[in-house]
């Protein structure tokens, strides 16, 4: 992709403090541009969840380390409803076959995990043992 068409696809936002971030993903640009293409009159950033997410990431409002960011995203992974499957909603389950498994498959292949969805809450971790140690 050239720089030209970079600039066009992907959002570049603002902090507030005149600091600009651009995001490398086209995939999670294009999510968080639709966000802003969402917004009519009135700027609704409850309505933007990706791209709070995204500027309380870099912003680090707390101050932590990478290391301590890993370990609260660890303990969060098990109970995340990406992971999480309802067998009873059909419908939902192939949204979320269709759209969170290329996901969960590139994180696996991306760090070298074996993380994969469950059916059941107490079928245990999500997350192997090991996959915490990486």
């Amino acid at each position: 992709m050239n720089r030209s068409v970079c600039n066009a696809v992907y959002r570049w936002m603002s902090n507030g403090r005149h600091r600009f971030y651009e995001i490398s993903s086209e995939a999670l640009a294009l999510a968080v541009a639709e966000e802003w293409n969402m917004q009519k009159e009135v700027l609704n950033v409850s309505l933007m969840r990706l791209t709070s997410l995204i500027i309380t990431a870099i912003d680090n409002p707390m101050s932590l380390k990478k290391s301590d960011l890993v370990s609260q995203v660890l303990d969060y992974l098990d109970k995340d409803t990406i992971l999480y499957r309802l067998e009873e909603n059909t419908k939902l389950l192939e949204l979320q076959k269709k759209n969170w498994d290329p996901v969960i498959e590139w994180a696996n292949w991306e760090y070298g995990l074996s993380v994969k969805p469950s059916q059941s809450l107490v079928e245990g971790y999500c997350l192997h043992f090991r996959n915490r140690c990486i």
